[in-house]
């Protein structure tokens, strides 16, 4: 891209510390609300508000400082130097479609519970019980709920395999989980696995490629398949406006409750459950994903968390897996192995009896012919690069990726 067209301010006029960072990427609406800054800030100077898209100075700012501007996934992605540090290599023409990759299969949790209380498969789950069980891990940063306000994304580090089913499904609105990095090396924790939306994945790396303290401490990055995620306005909006449930009322809350492949949920404290469909015209998936995506979500390029060690996420496309699933009541997980530790985690869970597995690819369904159908591949591919396009041409702030 060209430099005509990205413009850090921050870089420009000479500012430093903490005002770079919202020069650059704040200020400019490319924030991607990972928590990465809050993390690494040496003088825990810059704090992110529950549910929050921006983050705020609220400390002592040391000048000369810019590792928050640098590990901000928001205007900047040197991804050739990524893939080279993550893979020895970058990718070829014929792996610009769902990135480097060893291997790719689609399974689910061999633990019936871990199974159904998964959003489909339940092979996050699972991978992470078989980390922390193994000893391979000793705890891992998930997506939880806000205990004081349930329908708000709370980052959780979870050590036990109860931890894990407590915050299991997926959470659509802003998580900010990188917060909860520093909170994790703060207790001591030398082997933590994160799950991660490719943005988030990406200001991990970044981390790495500046050989910061805090990443030696992540033993596994798990990228989830991301359409977007959304202001928490949207999350309001459908439990206010369409379930007619006042804020206050709820004690329950899930974007995909229920049997596979899920409703938006609510209960009551009164004991009431209310649901919207998840794909119907007036369903949930439309209400979120059309009406309130993040705004870097709209320049965001990377579906598949494309440098991750392991990446999950729904197998839709696949009508075999998706019929067996809705007769179930559970459906199935894909996952593309990206890295040597990736796999043989991946693999030594298969080998634990964490996971059943199978190919993703069949005669019958091909991955580069049905996972096209994706919506998340659609807008990250298609879409996004039509966007970004007419972006530059209006002379809007659009991500440098080189």
């Amino acid at each position: 891209m060209s430099d005509k067209y990205w413009v850090p301010s921050g870089v420009r006029t000479g500012l430093t510390g903490f005002q770079k960072h919202a020069a650059e990427n704040i200020n400019r609406g490319l924030c991607a609300a990972c928590g990465a800054c809050v993390s690494v800030c040496p003088t825990k100077a810059i704090a992110i508000k529950l549910a929050e898209p921006d983050p705020e100075l609220v400390g002592k700012c040391i000048p000369e400082c810019t590792l928050c501007s640098k590990v901000c996934p928001g205007s900047y992605i040197p991804l050739t130097k990524l893939e080279e540090m993550v893979f020895g290599r970058v990718r070829s023409e014929d792996e610009r479609m769902f990135g480097i990759y060893r291997e790719a299969y689609c399974g689910y949790a061999a633990d019936s519970d871990i199974h159904k209380a998964g959003v489909a498969g339940g092979m996050v789950t699972a991978l992470l019980a078989y980390g922390l069980e193994s000893g391979k891990l000793d705890c891992a940063i998930v997506a939880g709920w806000d205990e004081k306000e349930p329908w708000k994304v709370k980052p959780k580090i979870a050590t036990t395999r109860e931890e894990l089913m407590a915050t299991a499904r997926s959470k659509y609105s802003i998580s900010q989980s990188l917060t909860a990095l520093r909170d994790a090396v703060d207790r001591g924790f030398k082997k933590i696995g994160v799950v991660a939306l490719p943005c988030y994945v990406i200001a991990l790396r970044k981390m790495q490629l500046h050989k910061l303290k805090i990443a030696d401490k992540v033993g596994l990055i798990i990228g989830l398949y991301c359409l977007a995620h959304t202001y928490i306005e949207g999350t309001e909006y459908a439990i206010r406006d369409r379930l007619h449930v006042k804020l206050e009322d709820v004690k329950e809350y899930a974007f995909r409750g229920g049997d596979y492949p899920g409703y938006l949920e609510v209960r009551t404290k009164t004991g009431d459950l209310k649901k919207m469909d998840l794909m119907a015209l007036w369903g949930m998936a439309p209400t979120m994903f059309i009406g309130f995506p993040v705004e870097r979500c709209h320049v965001c390029l990377d579906h598949l968390a494309e440098l991750a060690d392991i990446s999950p996420g729904d197998v839709w496309g696949r009508m075999d897996l998706m019929a067996e699933g809705k007769k179930e009541k559970a459906g199935y997980t894909g996952a593309f192995l990206r890295t040597e530790k990736g796999e043989e985690f991946f693999n030594g869970a298969v080998e634990a009896n964490y996971l059943k597995t199978m190919p993703v690819s069949t005669p019958e369904y091909k991955l580069e012919d049905y996972y096209v159908i994706n919506p998340g591949f659609f807008k990250k591919k298609v879409a996004n690069v039509a966007r970004i396009r007419y972006r530059m041409k209006y002379g809007w702030p659009v991500p440098k990726i080189e």
